[in-house]
């Protein structure tokens, strides 16, 4: 039932469980051949291979060699010299494997905190209790042990949480008893155990979790794991070895006549937990699984055929993009609007050879996701090619029924080459990246006097329900961030705290009406997403009767560094108050929030160089 299993149909590179046995495995005979140099050589190089298989191969392989070497040294298992080879050989693949970043990462603004630290990590109920099976909803529903994240899974079956019971009883009664009771595990192998124990407690975020998070900027090195879960697997491969060793030291030792029926009946089951483990990872590698597009490279693809009877090669074109737009990865954007689509945009840019400028990858540059996603944003939004973009057109991909506005008005530019399964294939020039600036500035200067009513500074076609424009400035923030100026020069500026920002009273109403929520965000590469605001409902008595999140996370509306984040809400003739409030975020600048009803456009700022058109900025010069 290895944890590892299960990422057969997702994170393919974390399935190898042969990965931790080895590691255990080289330690054992380095420790037997008295740490000479050819086995701590054969560890170094396994970890080294493993570390270019993924990463968490290396933390974990370090973590446990390091914890390990902890508990030989205070045990007296190693000599002081012994201890320092070890961990040279233990050390060496890490700073290896920097080097080569180092060498070969031109990128310099990756996420300095990746999200997840308390939120991917393992718990009692991810190894112990069951996450399927018969008994899942016992557990889950009847006893309420609450279902935890697939990263903290390292199960050990209703075997494994039998024999934590016995093997703790046998610890009480060891402690307590007078007289000796037969041991379980050989001494050598507790220094094993608690080297996964620790790794255990690493995995479930602790001491951090305990109201320690300040730790963590002590270390900073700690906040590039994202998934501390994924950490239990020492655990559980050492904790189902030291089961076996214990059955056997049970049925060996002790003087209880029906031991032996004991034994049976707890591997019978381990087996008949293994089949359904199996049953049910089985069914789900089965259900997730696809045609390989590296296998059909070499075959002439339907899409490349398509473009070939359109009178063009994939060599005319510099890149796809892929419509509904998603990009996910940076640790700020996380623009997940391709649903169950993601695999046919992959799978042409295999069957092309052509890059993507959609992302799933973990980590990538902040800048880079920034300029790429803005292509997808709106168009009143001047768009700038990303410096590694040519003059060559777009393959542009697109599933039709799922496209917003923005989307649509990019479709609507290109040239349909042919379509195939649902989709349709565009050539997009570059040139369809431009705005539609000058022709929102010349109909709204035609009809401001005559058309629109104007109050506050605002302009409208009348005065609607909710109309709300908040505009906060911190002078002392703007000087430290010069390169705020692409969108403004000032905004509310916060470190922490949860703060209100605005509360509007509504007028009694006949009907419901749809209210637009739109602010913006500034990019710090320190801290993870966008700071969110929270939205509520308030009735004739004060009560909140429906509450909403929002932040820019995403959008794909970028003005330089600025992300705007928009919701579209229903607004019920029960509700008499709408509020907004500033929720908790480590680093906030945020511009421009605006309410408004959707039934009208509203415009402000017409007398300054930058005219706000329903929250988005045209520069009027």
């Amino acid at each position: 039932m290895s944890p590892q299993t299960e990422r057969m149909y997702a994170h393919f590179s974390l399935a190898y469980p042969i990965f931790f046995p080895l590691i255990w495995w080289l330690h054992i005979r380095a420790k037997e051949q008295a740490y000479r140099f050819s086995s701590l050589l054969w560890l170094a190089l396994s970890m080294t291979a493993f570390a270019f298989l993924h990463l968490y191969y290396l933390l974990i392989a370090l973590a446990f060699s390091l914890a390990l070497l902890l508990i030989q040294t205070i045990r007296k298992e190693i000599t002081w010299r012994k201890a320092g080879q070890v961990l040279m050989a233990a050390v060496l693949p890490f700073i290896l494997l920097l080097l080569y970043t180092h060498l070969t990462d031109t990128i310099t603004d990756r996420p300095e905190r990746p999200y997840g630290f308390f939120f991917y990590k393992a718990s009692f109920q991810s190894v112990f209790i069951p996450p399927y099976g018969p008994l899942s909803k016992l557990w889950h529903e009847q006893l309420h042990w609450g279902r935890t994240n697939m990263e903290g899974y390292a199960w050990v079956g209703h075997f494994g949480l039998l024999m934590l019971a016995g093997i703790l009883t046998w610890a009480v009664l060891k402690y307590i008893s007078k007289k000796t009771v037969f041991t379980l595990f050989p001494s050598t192998f507790l220094s094993y155990s608690y080297a996964a124990l620790l790794l255990l407690a690493f995995s479930m975020a602790l001491p951090f979790s305990l109201g320690m998070e300040g730790l963590l900027d002590v270390i900073p090195f700690l906040q590039q794991f994202r998934s501390p879960g994924r950490f239990s697997w020492a655990f559980y491969y050492v904790f189902m070895v030291g089961c076996t060793i214990a059955l056997w030291h049970f049925k060996e030792k002790t003087a209880f006549k029906n031991g032996r029926w004991i034994v049976a009946v707890v591997v019978a089951l381990l087996a008949y937990e293994s089949l359904g483990y199996w049953t049910h990872t089985g069914k789900n590698i089965r259900a997730n699984a696809g045609a390989n597009s590296f296998l059909q490279a070499d075959e002439q693809s339907p899409v490349v055929d398509m473009l070939t009877h359109a009178g063009y090669t994939t060599e005319d074109f510099q890149a796809i993009l892929f419509l509904p737009f998603y990009h996910m990865g940076s640790e700020k954007l996380y623009i997940d609007k391709g649903a169950g689509h993601m695999y046919r945009s992959m799978s042409d840019a295999y069957a092309t050879g052509l890059p993507m400028l959609n992302t799933m990858m973990s980590r990538t540059s902040i800048c880079q996701s920034l300029e790429v996603s803005a292509l997808a944003g709106h168009p009143l939004i001047a768009k700038y090619l990303p410096a590694a973009m040519d003059a060559r057109p777009l393959l542009l991909v697109t599933a039709e029924a799922m496209l917003n506005i923005p989307e649509n008005y990019l479709a609507q530019q290109g040239q349909l080459l042919g379509q195939k399964d649902g989709y349709s294939y565009y050539r997009l020039d570059t040139a369809a990246f431009h705005d539609t600036q000058a022709a929102l500035l010349a109909d709204f200067h035609a009809l401001r006097d005559s058309v629109y009513r104007h109050w506050d500074g605002h302009y409208a076609r009348e005065e609607l329900h909710l109309m709300a424009h908040l505009l906060d400035r911190d002078i002392d923030f703007q000087a430290e961030l010069s390169d705020t100026a692409d969108l403004t020069s000032y905004g509310l500026y916060r470190e922490g705290g949860i703060e209100q920002l605005i509360e509007i009273t509504i007028p009694p109403l006949d009907s419901s009406f749809w209210m637009e929520v739109s602010f913006w965000s500034y990019t710090f590469n320190a801290t993870t997403a966008y700071p969110p605001v929270k939205i509520e409902w308030l009735k004739a008595d004060g009560t909140v009767f429906k509450r909403e999140d929002l932040s820019s996370k995403a959008s794909a509306d970028i003005i330089g560094r600025w992300v705007r984040a928009s919701g579209y809400y229903e607004v019920i003739p029960d509700c008499r108050a709408i509020r907004v409030t500033l929720l908790e975020h480590p680093q906030t600048l945020i511009n421009n929030l605006l309410l408004r009803d959707t039934r009208e456009h509203v415009f402000y700022g017409a007398e300054n160089d930058v005219l706000w058109f329903n929250g988005y900025p045209i520069p009027q010069h």
